[in-house]
């Protein structure tokens, strides 16, 4: 390769020359750049840059950094970067949209590609602002923005769209950096004192109790996602989220925990006050018109934040227990459940999980002093408030450990008496692999209690015992149950023979003629997923032919029989 080439395929080097051409460009149009006046470029010079551009990839990025690193306007990143909307003479429309065309994922790519090449000069700015031509809103159909650069023209768009935006995400890097604070709260104030459409604010800076402050005045506000930092036992209390009530239309909210799941001390952290679910229950709340929370925090940040909201009217619970180096603190999640469930009978969707399927055991010794405390392993009061949930349409309890080793047949016993189910999930966890504390499975039989007492049930996981015989219905015991959906999870592999799954396989179409099996728990290598594979094959062959039975009865029927 020769030294020429050599250069013109390295990116840097290429961009360096193009760099040069510019100049020399200009001089020779005997023209003097000002960085501090308004750009006026000619139009000569940029056809040959334009035509370069098609050469080869290090070209076009070369010259992406010439061609577009002095703009006097927006409208060719929102009106020729992104297909907005054209006039009859091809030009975009005044006021900008993109209904002719869908912005896809590469339309976002490309954008991100050139929004990154010019540069921002303050005089430019100060023409951009004052500039007659620019509308006093520059995009009045925008009803979506993502603030993800502390840039200037980044805060200025913010800015100037707060009126009519209905969903602002404020997403920056450097969440402790002092300059991303600032500029946090400055938006923040700006929300709360000019945003008269804004119904969604997302938010990834952990929160202060001072912002907080700001943003319970955001009226407005139908839906809210923010980040807290919650270290010790008094700090969810001192962001006072109780004035997050003050937000008359807030319906749903989520909360998300910063930490360090490294943190030894954080993870060693258990609540210290004394737990009256008796008396939890029977105080007043504020938060009367939220309907939908969603919590991601460690066991400890989950009860804080339970006993900080204290809502009353939830239809729609989410908990995800975050995992941490000791992992005591998921132990808490039936605790915490219990804490909202008695608050909201209406709850008609309960879902509990952990934020990672990489599940971490604790210790023996970490869960020592928890072993001897019934607040934590008692799990009678978790079953009285789920017992009360008449409308519960979904409950799933996923992969989170419990002390009680006779949870599923326990929790199975009261789900038997929600007859409206339509998804039921239960998988929890072993504490520790101690024989001690492996759970006590139910049989496959507990399947035809379930197709009895839950005839609206479209999904089901469950773990269950495949160790005992295969059980069997009788001829006369027809089942209409319409599940759709089944996913067994075993801690042992059933090793059954091709006449053992064939009758598993007649005994589940018993139970649910129109079932599919859920193996997707499963890589797709592993013997489970294999063996359920076969089950599903062998149920869908067994429909497909009793279909096809039954057309040719039926046409048997219309001709009339020979």
């Amino acid at each position: 390769m020769t030294s020429p080439a050599k250069v013109l395929c390295n990116l840097e080097l290429t961009c360096m020359v193009f760099q040069w051409l510019e100049v020399v460009a200009l001089e020779d149009a005997g023209i003097e750049m000002d960085y501090e006046v308004k750009p006026e470029l000619p139009q000569a010079w940029t056809s040959p840059f334009a035509c370069l551009a098609r050469v080869s990839t290090a070209f076009f990025h070369a010259s992406t950094e010439v061609l577009w690193e002095r703009l006097g306007s927006l409208e060719p990143f929102f009106g020729y970067v992104l297909p907005a909307d054209k006039d009859a003479k091809g030009r975009p429309t005044r006021h900008l949209s993109y209904k002719a065309h869908e912005l896809t994922s590469k339309h976002r790519e490309r954008f991100q590609l050139y929004s990154t090449s010019p540069k921002m000069y303050p005089a430019w700015m100060f023409h951009l602002f004052d500039s007659e031509y620019r509308p006093k809103v520059l995009f009045p159909s925008l009803q979506r923005l993502c603030l993800a650069s502390q840039a200037t023209l980044a805060l200025y768009v913010m800015q100037n769209c707060i009126p009519n935006v209905k969903c602002i995400v404020v997403d920056f890097d450097g969440k402790s950096d002092f300059q991303t604070r600032d500029n946090t709260k400055a938006i923040a104030t700006s929300l709360s004192q000019r945003a008269i459409a804004l119904t969604g604010f997302e938010v990834s800076q952990p929160v202060t109790a001072e912002l907080i402050g700001y943003i319970s005045e955001m009226k407005s506000l139908s839906f809210l996602k923010i980040t807290i930092v919650a270290k010790a036992n008094g700090d969810v209390k001192t962001l006072d989220l109780e004035r997050l009530a003050r937000l008359p239309f807030l319906r749903k909210l989520h909360i998300d925990q910063d930490f360090d799941e490294d943190d030894q001390s954080l993870a060693s952290m258990m609540p210290t006050e004394p737990i009256d679910l008796q008396h939890i229950a029977e105080q007043k709340t504020k938060f009367t018109q939220l309907r939908e929370l969603r919590v991601l925090a460690n066991g400890t940040t989950q009860f804080h934040v339970a006993m900080a909201l204290l809502p009353a009217g939830l239809l729609r619970l989410d908990l995800v227990m975050a995992q941490d180096v000791v992992n005591i603190q998921t132990t808490l999640a039936p605790l915490v459940v219990a804490i909202y469930a008695n608050r909201n009978p209406s709850l008609s969707y309960l879902d509990v999980g952990v934020d990672d399927t990489d599940n971490r055991e604790a210790t023996t010794e970490a869960l020592a002093p928890l072993r001897q405390n019934p607040q934590y392993t008692n799990l009678e009061p978790f079953l009285d408030s789920i017992r009360s949930l008449s409308s519960l349409s979904h409950l799933a309890f996923i992969d989170v450990p419990v002390f009680a080793v006779d949870f599923v047949p326990k929790v199975l016993e009261i789900t038997s008496r929600l007859p409206l189910l339509k998804t039921l999930v239960v998988d929890p966890n072993p504490v520790t692999d101690r024989n001690a504390d492996a759970l006590v499975l139910p049989p496959l039989e507990a399947l035809e209690q379930i197709a009895s007492s839950n005839p609206n049930l479209e999904r089901l996981v469950l773990v269950l015992d495949m160790t005992h015989a295969i059980p069997t219905l009788s001829d006369d015991k027809t089942m209409t149950h319409g599940l759709k959906s089944l996913q067994i999870t075993q801690f042992d592999d059933p090793n059954y023979d091709p006449e053992e799954k064939f009758r598993l396989a007649r005994y589940l179409e018993s139970l649910f003629p129109r079932l599919e099996i859920d193996s997707s728990a499963w890589d797709e290598d592993t013997d489970e997923h294999g063996f359920w594979e076969s089950i599903g094959q062998m149920l869908r062959f067994s429909r497909d032919s009793r279909a096809r039975l039954l057309r040719q009865l039926e046409k048997s029927q219309t001709k009339g029989w020979p």
